[in-house]
């Protein structure tokens, strides 16, 4: 056991860490199932808690995905990027939501502009309309994930798979 907590903390953390969250998302409310317009989701708010967040050493941010109003996740992520020195963003990334070549697209160019500080959550969760079994939701992010590793590892994806033929 102790091998796997030395291998699951960062190499350059002797403590717990704390990541921000970006309220990006309308819903995020003072009290659950109650709405309170003061916390509606807008750029000139979210992105001042994230420069707020770095300036008070913040190291990582989770940029989550939602289907609720408010603002799109890699819109945000891609916005917010270029105006950070030092935090990661932690970008939340329902599998099978966006098609995997240009998700791998979208991801290595926000990637770029980070300097290698974005960091994914993979999320493998039912899309809307549909009701997946776990098992069923975990072989499509498998594939996703293998689709992604083709399209920054190769010239050519050539994938052929349960949920996805990219040949």
């Amino acid at each position: 056991m102790a091998d796997t907590l030395t291998y699951a903390r960062s190499r350059d953390i002797d403590a717990a860490e704390f990541s921000w969250f970006a309220p990006i998302c309308d819903g995020d409310d003072e009290v659950l199932t109650r709405r309170d317009t003061r916390y509606r989701s807008s750029w000139q708010n979210t992105s001042a808690i994230a420069l707020a967040a770095e300036r008070s050493g913040f190291r990582n941010m989770l940029c989550p995905s939602s289907y609720q109003v408010g603002q799109d996740m890699w819109s945000y992520v891609s916005a917010l990027a270029p105006q950070l020195s030092s935090m990661n963003l932690l970008a939340a990334v329902r599998m099978g939501e966006v098609h995997p070549p240009m998700l791998a697209r979208a991801i290595a160019t926000v990637d770029h502009i980070m300097q290698g500080r974005l960091t994914l959550n993979i999320i493998s969760s039912d899309l809307p309309g549909e009701t997946l079994a776990s098992e069923a939701r975990y072989a499509r992010s498998r594939e996703v994930i293998q689709i992604l590793r083709q399209a920054w590892t190769q010239d050519r994806i050539e994938f052929a798979g349960d949920y996805y033929n990219l040949s």
